[in-house]
């Protein structure tokens, strides 16, 4: 049900799992089993601190019965998943290494598991800042996944995506939008649209138009995000916010202050609804008091010019320094 985005459907079935663990007695393999697949339902519905939980459930089950197991493993990529979420980076790189020795250990360096460990470090150590520490794992990870599984394999687009990241981030817009656009035209030829992965690739796009200098291409993939995810995961996801961040940032960027107010107002409505890194709130507020600041500013512009008054100049400087100020706080 999760895997599909249906979040019913999962909890339905998974209620059901749990009543059959209680009729059948004791059974704490299944149960750490229904914890594990708990935990996945809630990260795939952006609810990471109760997904934790959960993981952490299961990871007590599985640390007692099989301290160096496949299962501790992949259990411990699922923890650090939701901490690089809640901004947790340590945490989530400390999980991914020891997933990875394990899996190494068990199954050799060349083993599509191991590429998932290595592409989930990666990300983690995106996240932290480290960009160019994150591009060795996740140049593992697609030659495995390209070997094992092929061009066109969902594997395949997920570390594209990860490596344009790192890509923008070293300033090689070209090849970021080569490998975004690569990533998306696989998700697109298998999962279909609506889907919230072919929104994650489109977001991907517009984050790099935008970091090109080229904001108003962005605005209408960014938009196409924002209605995948709600089509796809409802009006409530943390990726709701992301998108609507982006979107609000772009309008900025491309000198429409007035359009980025919806999507910013929006996204911080959902501020205490949903579980994530705070601070992507604090950059929904930032954006947002920008907005109303450079709206506020082109208004006392237009104002003055259409008015025969003269201390038009003195208007203009006091409008124009205002931006300034704005262009200097972003450059610090």
């Amino acid at each position: 049900g999760y895997g599909r985005a249906d979040r019913a459907a999962g909890t339905t079935w998974l209620e059901i799992g749990r009543a059959l663990v209680r009729r059948l007695g004791d059974d704490r393999e299944r149960a750490a089993q229904l914890d594990a697949a708990e935990g996945a339902m809630l990260v795939a519905a952006g609810q990471y601190e109760t997904a934790l939980v959960a993981h952490a459930r299961a990871l007590a089950y599985w640390a007692e019965r099989e301290p160096d197991g496949l299962s501790v493993a992949r259990t411990l990529d699922d923890m650090g998943a939701a901490d690089v979420k809640l901004g947790r980076i340590d945490a989530a790189i400390d999980e991914h290494r020891r997933a990875i020795a394990i899996r190494t250990r068990e199954y050799g360096p060349d083993h599509p598991l191991v590429a998932n460990s290595e592409r989930e470090l990666g990300v983690a150590l995106s996240e932290a800042g480290r960009f160019e520490d994150a591009r060795a794992p996740l140049e593992r990870a697609l030659a495995i996944h390209r070997a094992a599984r092929g061009e066109t394999n969902v594997s395949v687009a997920t570390v594209l995506d990860d490596l344009g990241r790192v890509s923008r981030h070293a300033g090689d817009f070209d090849g970021a939008l080569e490998r975004h656009r690569a990533a998306l035209a696989i998700w697109e030829a298998v999962l279909g649209d609506p889907h919230p992965d072919v929104a994650v690739s489109l977001l991907n796009i517009g984050y790099t138009l935008v970091a090109a200098g080229r904001p108003r291409e962005a605005i209408a993939v960014q938009a196409r995000a924002l209605t995948m995810f709600e089509a796809s995961l409802g009006a409530t996801h943390p990726y709701i916010v992301y998108a609507a961040n982006a979107l609000g940032a772009s309008s900025n960027a491309a000198g429409d202050p007035a359009a980025a107010l919806r999507p910013l107002a929006r996204a911080l409505a959902l501020r205490g609804r949903i579980e994530v890194d705070p601070t992507l709130f604090a950059d929904t507020m930032f954006a947002l008091a920008k907005a109303r600041w450079r709206a506020a500013a082109a208004a006392r512009v237009a104002d003055a010019e259409v008015g025969d008054l003269r201390p038009l100049p003195r208007l203009q400087h006091l409008a124009v320094a205002e931006l300034d100020i704005l262009a200097q706080l972003e450059a610090r």
